[in-house]
């Protein structure tokens, strides 16, 4: 029994002895917790080395683009129908109120069709009744009878102030029903070209976008296809155009236009507006370069990424990499602290000071 016991003991201090083997072996971090690899050998040439440096570290992707002029929204001010008619497609140019598209409302153009008959109906009755009253007047007048004379004349007035009444009533539901109607026509807000529009047959609700114009006033910058990585995965971005760099801010767009782009059935750009330089002197159609940068430090110590030495299972990101520094004509390995890190640089955050001598790795 106290030969087991002793057994078992010897057994759970070697899987205590290998846990804590493998522990430091895999940990990354400060000090000596990660295993490196022996110094190089010592030979008789100088080593290759490199120093460390402050500058820029950046990851970065370009993309193609272009510049465009930016656009207003033609909308649906109240209401809801179907677009029955547009009268103005993508290239051409319109001036502010002019009617871009009409909704398709039959029973209100119906109403107004009866109610401008009626009216023209009652004009050309009250112009007959003018006329003949005119003739018993003068037929009054030349035989003499001052009675039948007055009650004609008396008779005409009233019939002339019914008339009037009367179609000042029919003008005020004539102009009501106008302005209903007026209501489902979308026009222009602005000078400028028009660059989309909804098809006839499109269902829309009030606020909807049923065209966008384009305006001459500044412009914005629009990716050529579609862009690899949406801009909010991105620290900085600038636009070169012309060799000329330029700040770019991200457009948002509003909840009409997203209505617009979705019922076009077209995948929403991704637009920036350019904020520094001279963008009203630059002109539409011109190309951009887009650069996107996801990580971007400015004057800090680097390295060539190719000179440092990573840990396989890191314990925390920047924790656990090390180089090998020259001093003294020997080299020391030296642990270090890593910010960004890029195909041609890797940021020191700590550990190594400027001017440092960095053996490069074989």
């Amino acid at each position: 029994m106290k030969l087991k016991q002793h057994t078992c003991f010897k057994l759970s201090k070697l899987l205590i002895a290998l846990l804590a083997i493998l522990l430091l072996t895999s940990c990354s971090g400060i000090g000596t917790l990660h295993a490196p690899p022996p110094l190089f050998e010592t030979v008789m040439e100088e080593p290759d080395t490199v120093f460390v440096t402050r500058g820029t570290v950046e990851d970065l992707t370009i993309e193609q683009g272009i510049t465009r002029f930016p656009t207003v929204s033609a909308h649906l001010e109240t209401g809801s129908g179907v677009i029955k008619t547009v009268y103005a497609m993508p290239g051409d140019v319109v001036s502010e109120g002019q009617i871009i598209a009409r909704l398709d409302t039959p029973e209100l153009d119906e109403m107004i069709e009866l109610l401008e008959k009626s009216i023209e109906k009652e004009l050309l009755f009250h112009q007959l009744f003018l006329r003949e009253s005119s003739a018993l007047i003068n037929l009054q007048s030349s035989s003499g009878s001052g009675g039948q004379l007055a009650l004609l004349r008396l008779e005409r007035s009233h019939a002339i102030d019914r008339h009037e009444i009367e179609m000042e009533e029919m003008e005020i539901r004539l102009d009501n029903l106008l302005e209903r109607r007026a209501q489902a026509e979308i026009t222009a807000p602005a000078d400028g070209e028009v660059v989309f529009t909804l098809l006839p047959g499109v269902w829309v609700n009030a606020l909807d976008a049923v065209a966008h114009i384009a305006i001459p006033e500044g412009l914005f910058v629009e990716y050529i296809g579609i862009p690899q990585l949406v801009w909010w995965d991105f620290e900085r971005i600038q636009g070169i155009i012309d060799g000329v760099a330029y700040d770019l801010t991200p457009i948002q767009f509003s909840r009409a236009e997203r209505i617009a782009f979705q019922n076009m059935g077209i995948e929403m750009p991704v637009r920036f507006s350019i904020n520094t330089g001279s963008p009203d002197l630059i002109g539409a159609e011109k190309t951009v370069f887009i650069t996107k940068y996801i990580s971007y430090a400015e004057d800090t110590l680097r390295v060539p990424s190719y000179v440092v030495f990573s840990p396989r299972l890191p314990l925390l990101d920047g924790f656990g990499s090390y180089v090998y520094r020259l001093g003294n004509g020997s080299q020391e390995i030296v642990y270090i602290t890593t910010g960004i890190v890029t195909d041609q640089y890797t940021e020191i955050l700590y550990g190594l000071d400027e001017g440092d001598v960095i053996v490069v790795k074989r």
